[in-house]
């Protein structure tokens, strides 16, 4: 079978609408456990409850531009993420290569994928995962031939 051959430059926007993407899957159990202590304080002492609600919005509005922040600083920093990337993909492995890097990884380094509406994510642990935007791949078949490999080669 013929390797599916992809090439792509990381675009600050994507890359941060990504991360905020996949941060908030994990933040959402922080969300809930400080919306339930607001939600028992409300009912304890209704009277600050406004205040509280206030409080509340404030962090959120303040932590999401302070995490956007962060992101645009990391990503400028990172200057690897700024260079083109190529991934090799055939039935026994996945090759990633920049201009200053090559790397290759069996199907077995991977321990799950995930499907976003833009990318794929090969993750090699529960926090380092390798994003492959949707937008490379040339054909529909071609990104279904990834999918098949993902499911057949990630259990």
């Amino acid at each position: 079978m013929e390797p599916i051959k992809l090439e792509f430059t990381l675009e600050m926007k994507s890359y941060i609408r990504l991360m905020q993407r996949v941060m908030a899957k994990r933040l959402s159990l922080w969300g809930i456990i400080i919306g339930a202590i607001l939600l028992l304080n409300i009912a304890i002492n209704p009277a600050s409850g406004a205040a509280w609600l206030i409080v509340g919005a404030v962090f959120l509005a303040v932590w999401y531009f302070l995490f956007r922040f962060m992101l645009q600083r990391a990503f400028k920093a990172a200057k690897n993420l700024h260079e083109p990337i190529r991934y090799i993909v055939d039935e026994t492995e996945v090759r990633i290569e920049t201009a200053n890097s090559q790397a290759t990884h069996a199907w077995s380094a991977f321990e799950r994928t995930s499907e976003l509406p833009e990318w794929f994510l090969l993750y090699q642990n529960k926090i380092i995962f390798n994003p492959i935007p949707k937008s490379a791949f040339r054909t529909a078949s071609e990104m279904e031939r990834f999918r098949a490999l993902l499911k057949e080669k990630v259990k």
